[in-house]
């Protein structure tokens, strides 16, 4: 569960992601907002391993005070890894995504190439809400997700909306070593391996999953982390959805998924194809003791791979 650090723990902490940003990053943060303004409060968020996120709580000149998420990109190792995903890019993809009625991040201030700031950097404003509890897995929950997705899919993509990439070549994924079913595992890759159906390039998220969404109670209030959103295949995010739903809530709730989306959409004909593309995709991270549920995965690759 995402939660902020109080002052002490983030001022003596050692990881990068949890280091509070140095003065000149929040001389930017505040020239950003108004002259005059002054930083009142800093909190790091415990979540996340792609950016080191801050709530930064600004006030202005007339008392006023305003939480805003700064994203920085600390991460030593993204330049060679993920050269694509920059805080431009995310910028690009939060500035397509302002008409779609589910709230996403409101883009304040891009520092691209750590000019201004200690390393690249992203200023939005602060979304309501948390992440879902472990309990929501009922057809509210679902339904939310998947009306909240084709609304997504149903904006008119922008030119400068870069295209959908794999993370990995599936030649190079090799099979886990957590299982001993490793048929399944090669027939797996074998498929997210041949060349992909064609389909109409929509604006998708790419990395839409549950942790990426924020709720308050049970309403969803907003989706959040665009840094891969992309010009793609619309089962690109479902196949990503639903691997994920099955870790957490199980291969039901991640069909309820499937069927709430085609319900408005109409049939996804390609769905097996990326399901197993997704999954395939985001096998070298998934690892033993990662809190998902790698053995019912397992078993829901097993059923995709049959219809496939």
């Amino acid at each position: 569960m995402k939660r902020t650090l109080n002052d002490s723990e983030i001022e003596t902490s050692d990881d990068p992601f949890l280091r509070p940003p140095p003065e000149e990053t929040l001389n930017w943060v505040v020239s950003a907002v108004e002259s005059g303004a002054r930083v009142d409060k800093v909190s790091a968020l415990t979540e996340g391993h792609w950016h080191a996120n801050h709530v930064v709580t600004v006030e202005d000149r007339s008392g006023k005070k305003r939480n805003l998420m700064l994203r920085r990109w600390v991460r030593p190792e993204w330049k060679k890894e993920d050269p694509d995903f920059t805080p431009n890019r995310e910028a690009v993809v939060l500035r397509a995504v302002e008409t779609v009625e589910i709230p996403t991040p409101q883009v304040i201030a891009v520092d691209n190439d750590g000019s201004a700031c200690d390393v690249p950097a992203l200023l939005t404003d602060l979304l309501p809400g948390r992440p879902p509890a472990p309990r929501l897995s009922s057809m509210e929950f679902v339904s939310q997700l998947a009306k909240a997705l084709i609304q997504v899919h149903e904006t008119e993509p922008k030119s400068d909306v870069p295209n959908y990439r794999r993370y990995y070549c599936p030649q190079e994924v090799e099979l886990p070593k957590w299982s001993s079913r490793s048929e399944i595992w090669k027939k797996a890759i074998e498929i997210a391996d041949s060349p992909a159906p064609k389909a109409k390039g929509l604006l998708i998220h790419r990395d839409y999953h549950p942790g990426n969404t924020l709720w308050a109670k049970d309403q969803l209030t907003g989706i959040v982390d665009w840094t891969t959103g992309s010009l793609g295949a619309a089962e690109v995010d479902t196949g990503h959805m639903r691997w994920n739903l099955v870790t957490l809530h199980g291969v039901d709730t991640a069909d309820r998924f499937l069927d709430e989306y085609e319900s408005v959409s109409g049939p996804l004909e390609h769905q097996p194809y990326w399901d197993l593309v997704t999954v395939v995709d985001a096998l070298p991270d998934l690892k033993p003791g990662s809190g998902l549920d790698l053995k019912n995965l397992e078993k829901y690759v097993e059923g995709v791979v049959r219809r496939a």
